[in-house]
């Protein structure tokens, strides 16, 4: 194989590895277990480095390495690293001579800190989210259902109880309903955009719509017939891209 094939041949395999990032890697000391377990939890529960939590309840990896040899590692398949946060062991291939020579548990357990909002009152069905109604708080991953609302500036915005709420409740995402933020027959900032080119523009929106649903509206610096199709971007605005 020439030195020019056998490049390419690297650079694939690299682009390869970044494009999977579950590829499966092998290690063989605790530290090393530690920072793919910590880089696993921050990539699947979308949360901070410095807000995961890793308890290692066990012996050393390179002591239960040790009795298979000097080369003995262990594989990181993917399937270890799903829904760490309800695990208290880890179950891992050992890999020696390349192959499989045994299984070894490890006993570890993983948990991380995320911000969320839990009602500060209750809330009834219909009524909007607000600072009076929702109080941020910051709770582990194991204390949350699976389905938590993640902080973010526009659930008052955005949202409304999809049903009655007791108060003391952390939010989850069925308990959120939409709020139309352009209503029909209302004025709308139109932003229109055509490459790098911007202009503005107001409209009226001919139906109602919430953040990111395509409505109707009718552009009304121009012919006042020019119905088009515009995307919701907030509170009595809409972006028109025009190709």
């Amino acid at each position: 194989m020439s030195r020019r094939v056998s490049v390419w041949l690297g650079v694939l395999f690299g682009l390869f590895v970044l494009a999977n990032p579950a590829y499966s890697s092998s290690v063989s000391t605790t530290d090393a277990l530690i920072r793919a377990i910590r880089e696993n939890v921050v990539n699947e529960y979308q949360v901070a480095p410095h807000d995961v939590v890793i308890f290692w309840n066990d012996e050393t990896l390179e002591s239960k390495l040790r009795k298979f040899g000097n080369t003995a590692v262990v594989d990181l398949q993917p399937s270890v690293f799903q829904r760490l946060v309800a695990k208290k062991t880890l179950n891992l291939p050992v890999i020696e001579g390349g192959k499989t020579r045994s299984r070894i548990l490890v006993k570890v357990e993983v948990d991380a800190w995320a911000e969320t909002y839990s009602t500060a009152q209750a809330v009834r069905r219909g009524e909007p989210f607000s600072a009076a109604n929702l109080s941020p708080v910051r709770l582990k991953l194991s204390q949350l259902p699976d389905n938590y609302v993640r902080q973010s500036g526009r659930i008052a915005e955005d949202f409304e109880a999809a049903g009655n709420l007791s108060a003391g409740v952390v939010l989850t995402q069925n308990m959120l309903k939409a709020r139309p933020l352009v209503l029909k027959g209302g004025k709308v900032k139109v932003e229109v955009v055509n490459g790098s080119l911007i202009l503005f523009a107001q409209g009226e929106a001919l139906e109602n719509g919430v953040r990111g649903q395509s409505i109707r509206i009718r552009i009304m610096n121009f012919n006042a017939n020019t119905m088009v199709k515009a995307d919701v971007t907030g509170r009595d605005e809409v972006k028109l891209v025009v190709n």
